[in-house]
């Protein structure tokens, strides 16, 4: 039976899968729809976030020791559980082909120039494979041992970058720009979604009846580390800029000098980022192979291992021909539809839940 992680390395693990998509897509989004008062959009995010915790611990306080998949027969029945299960697989399986896409895209771009894409995917492909069978307990450990050097890491481009902020770029901030900073925090309230991840992990995580507070501080920091990420992308480089690139926030790394001598401090960011962009992908993965366990009665999910990984290959070029078609379709497809399995499916689920007085 594979080892319990704690509720902490569960919370770190959720903080350090959300890094990437922060920098990747919340920035240039906010940016677009709110203009100079994009930073203020992570805070768009806290609520709903809030209310997700909340759910999480109702469901976690009912069922201690089930994961998602026995709380969804239980609730909805066996039927239904299981067609809502499926309909989570795709979800995840579409999630994992868009971000091994945009993995390899960046560090195609940004360090790896005349590496072809597949040469990436198949690295990628090998560390998810061995982590697989190493388990989740290990790659947790490794994500609690990693959390304090990225926020260390982070908080040094930070400082590092805040003499180049242009105060004007961030301001004037009014009433009006209430409705643009709504519609601007629909990214960050995306990303801040990914918390329903740990409800898949259920039965693998201990004292979850520190839900309430571990999961708060999780929002909380993650809000606070959107709004230091956005506010420096556009501070640095400026709205115009922030909203056509496509890594804002990878430019005013770029920025960066220390005395007017040391700079190129961009290969820390991108080392941030392939850490984020392993442990999400390996999360995503393993959920969807403990829904296909649990929709085909499986003993083990490691057969399935191989011909995930094979599927996945073509899958990330059939999504999208281009870059552009790419962030189209995250966009408008896969952003739109995560809200759905985010936030109205759980809020579904607890709702049928009180109605038949089984929460």
């Amino acid at each position: 039976m594979e080892k319990k992680i704690s509720l902490r390395e569960a919370v770190t693990l959720y903080l350090l899968i959300t890094v990437s998509p922060t920098i990747m897509a919340s920035t240039n989004y906010a940016a677009q729809q709110a203009n100079q008062a994009a930073w203020l959009t992570p805070l768009v995010a806290v609520l709903p976030g809030l209310f997700l915790v909340w759910v999480m611990n109702r469901l976690f306080q009912k069922y201690p020791s089930s994961s998602f998949d026995e709380m969804l027969y239980d609730i909805c029945g066996v039927c239904v559980g299981k067609i809502i299960l499926v309909l989570y697989g795709i979800w995840f399986l579409v999630l994992s082909a868009v971000y091994l896409r945009f993995y390899a895209e960046r560090i195609q771009s940004s360090l790896l120039t005349e590496t072809g894409i597949d040469v990436l995917l198949i690295v990628m492909f090998v560390l998810i494979w061995f982590s697989l069978r190493k388990g989740l307990k290990t790659v947790s450990g490794f994500a609690d041992l990693t959390l304090p050097v990225i926020l260390f890491l982070l908080a040094f481009l930070v400082v590092f970058a805040l003499p180049k902020i242009r105060i004007k770029e961030l301001y004037p901030v009014t009433y009006l720009d209430a409705v643009p900073v709504l519609k601007g925090g629909l990214a960050p309230v995306s990303v801040t979604g990914y918390l329903i991840c740990l409800l898949f992990l259920g039965n693998k995580i201990k004292n979850k009846s520190q839900m309430k507070k571990q999961g708060t501080i999780g929002i909380l920091l993650l809000a606070g580390i959107s709004v230091l990420i956005i506010g420096i992308s556009i501070g640095t480089c400026g709205v115009s800029v922030t909203k056509r690139s496509p890594i804002p926030f990878f430019l005013a790394v770029k920025q960066i000098q220390i005395l007017g001598i040391l700079e190129r401090f961009e290969p820390i960011l991108i080392g941030v980022w392939i850490i984020s962009d392993f442990l999400l992908l390996f999360l995503f993965i393993y959920c969807f192979l403990d829904i296909s366990k649990s929709v085909c009665n499986l003993q083990s999910s490691r057969i399935l291992v191989l011909p995930l990984l094979l599927l996945l290959l073509p899958l990330t070029k059939i999504i999208a021909s281009s870059r552009f078609e790419l962030e189209l379709f995250t966009k408008n497809v896969v952003g739109a539809v995560g809200m759905v399995f985010k936030y109205i499916i759980p809020a579904g689920v607890i709702l049928l839940g009180k109605m038949r007085k089984k929460c």
